[in-house]
């Protein structure tokens, strides 16, 4: 836990990663968490403040008193069910914590209001109302910052209202009121900071795993796993939209060579560097991936048959003017092939892969389709 605690990743402060494209990231998955189980966590607490009209009924003093607070726990609830649906719906997170902020202050003013409703004022009974309040705060989901600035704007708003518009009291229950608030905004803190440390190092750690999981640990591109579901996923969308989808397969000529007389290590600079090249050579929005021991596949989205022809040409050209730094017995061969509408992945990857054994066939270092 020392050791969490102390994360770079993560402000000391905030409770938020420093990485804001991470935090990015898991608000997406946050919000999707919360649409799904915690977003009833409003509805209950609407229903809860509402159900206190019981109690109000029987401490009234007038029915005035009792109109005057029914319909103040009426608005919250209203308020509960139409956040409730609202959040249901929802997709981004940074909307939702400024909601879920209205949505307390609105509570707290509330609840401060039917404080002064009330002509027989229970000091003692209403500080256990403001600390169920507290308590609600730190549990609704909502960034550790937010909860802490609301938790303790509200204790001291109530601890201010009791104070003025109270009929005067005992100052030990005052001070052991004032305490118990104290101590509840402190312990919530503490939870509500670790849950949000704790979640997001989750997070971060799950991410790593699913990236793992998907990149080759040498040249950090993506794997044959992983570009076989993009191949899916975009075979799909082809069929579906009728979009242009193309890929090529190439690989290393003389690639054993290197291997067995210059050692692995240089094989394996040979990969980076080819890695490197090919990266500025294509869109960030193509799919690059290392097919297996020294082939490469590059899934083209929206590119024709015309167009993916320029980029392996484009990449041989660069490829061979980069490796032949290396050595001069490095060159590359490609096989380009576009989507057909009956192909599946199978009959697609076969056709671009025939298609760079017919260029290995022809005299390697050189493009074919």
């Amino acid at each position: 836990m020392t050791k969490w605690f102390s994360s770079p990743l993560i402000s000391r402060f905030t409770a938020e990663f420093l990485d804001r494209k991470i935090e990015k990231d898991f608000e997406k998955r946050e919000i999707e968490h919360i649409k799904k189980y915690s977003s009833f966590s409003v509805l209950i607490y609407g229903l809860i403040y509402f159900i206190f009209i019981i109690t109000d009924y029987i401490l009234r003093v007038d029915l005035l008193e009792f109109l005057m607070l029914a319909i103040n726990r009426f608005f919250i609830l209203i308020i509960s069910i139409i956040l409730f649906n609202i959040i249901k719906k929802l997709n981004d997170y940074t909307l939702y914590t400024k909601l879920i902020n209205i949505y307390l202050i609105i509570a707290f003013v509330l609840f401060d209001l039917a404080y002064c409703t009330y002509k027989e004022k229970t000091f003692l009974i209403q500080t256990l109302g403001a600390i169920l309040v507290i308590m609600a705060v730190f549990t609704l989901p909502n960034k550790f910052i937010n909860s802490f600035l609301l938790a303790s704007t509200f204790s001291v708003s109530y601890l201010l209202v009791s104070r003025f518009f109270s009929k005067p009291f005992e100052l030990y229950n005052y001070i052991a009121a004032t305490v118990y608030i104290l101590m509840f905004n402190i312990v919530g803190s503490i939870i509500s900071y670790k849950s949000n440390r704790v979640s997001r190092l989750n997070f971060y750690s799950n991410l790593q795993l699913f990236k793992t999981s998907i990149t080759d640990p040498l040249t950090s591109i993506y794997n044959r796993l992983r570009l076989d579901d993009e191949i899916r996923k975009h075979l799909k969308l082809a069929k579906e939209k009728k979009e242009k989808l193309s890929i090529i397969l190439f690989d290393i000529d003389n690639f054993k060579y290197v291997n067995d007389n210059y050692g692995h290590l240089t094989g394996d600079r040979v990969l980076v560097s080819l890695t490197n090249v090919v990266k500025r050579c294509i869109s960030p929005n193509h799919i690059f991936a290392r097919w297996g021991g020294d082939e490469f596949a590059i899934l083209l989205i929206d590119v024709d048959k015309n167009e993916a022809i320029e980029i392996a040409k484009k990449i041989s050209h660069e490829t061979e003017r980069v490796l032949k730094m290396i050595n001069k017995d490095i060159s590359c061969s490609f096989g380009v092939a576009v989507y057909h509408e009956e192909d599946d992945i199978n009959t697609f990857i076969k056709r671009a892969d025939d298609l760079l054994y017919k260029a290995k066939q022809k005299g390697k270092n050189m493009v074919c389709w």
